[in-house]
């Protein structure tokens, strides 16, 4: 990725226009396009232009790491498992994420069968440090993509996470998942290609990838259990 609109960025671009049916798809960003990637993004505002709650267009950047917690482990399916945490540090300037491309398998634990995460996954809601507020966005349903590679990932967009210059904040995924089910699911999190999206106060876009995993172990919270009949020893005879 670079700031530099070239032929490779209007074949791209090309490609969008015809996906989302907008005419003609000339490689060109106009009012048209900019309104479908303003909806798809979370909001696009020229280069340059300060942002909201900035007091200058100052150009900055931002990093991303895995969080300590949530931590890889064991844990009942059902509803507000803290699956996934990043640390996103903003630098020289205060830095807005706007959105994630967050990328999950379901694997059937005992028969090693993957499944479409939408089948296992009923919500998804992000928070900023600690799922004790309010969310900042809630994805009832949401939907997976499979990619060519068979990957699956899902776009979480117009998240607003607002992280102050010099400082250091959590975005935290919680999911909801069904309660019963037949096997055990392993569920493994982490960020689908330069799929963090940020922004800083000179308007400068910059994506970043983050592929450290978090696993979870996700055993039904009710459902399927086993039961063992045999003869007891003083049944009566026949």
């Amino acid at each position: 990725e670079t700031t530099y609109f070239g032929s490779l960025t209007q074949a791209a671009v090309v490609k969008y226009q015809a996906k989302h049916a907008i005419s003609p798809a000339s490689g060109y960003v106009g009012p048209l396009t900019r309104a479908s990637l303003s909806g798809a993004v979370g909001g696009v505002t020229p280069p340059g232009t300060p942002q909201p709650n900035c007091a200058s267009a100052t150009e900055g950047s931002y990093t991303a790491t895995l969080s300590s917690t949530p931590v890889s482990r064991t844990v009942n399916g059902g509803a507000g498992v803290e699956a996934y945490g990043i640390d996103v540090k903003a630098v020289n300037s205060d830095v807005t994420i706007g959105s994630l491309d967050l990328q999950v398998s379901v694997t059937n634990a005992t028969t090693a069968v993957a499944s479409n995460p939408a089948t296992f996954i009923n919500s998804i809601k992000v928070y900023k440090d600690s799922a004790s507020g309010t969310p900042l966005a809630t994805f009832t349903n949401p939907s997976f993509t499979l990619d060519t590679a068979s990957v699956y990932y899902t776009s979480l967009t117009g998240l607003n996470f607002k992280v102050a210059n010099g400082s250091t904040n959590k975005l935290l995924v919680v999911i909801d998942t069904n309660s019963t089910f037949d096997n055990n699911r392993t569920v493994v999190f982490n960020v689908y290609g330069n799929g963090l999206r940020g922004r800083d106060c000179a308007g400068i876009d910059r994506f970043i990838a983050l592929a450290t995993t978090r696993t979870l172990t996700m055993r039904p919270a009710s459902g399927n259990a086993t039961m063992v009949v045999t003869l007891a020893g003083d049944n009566p005879n026949s």
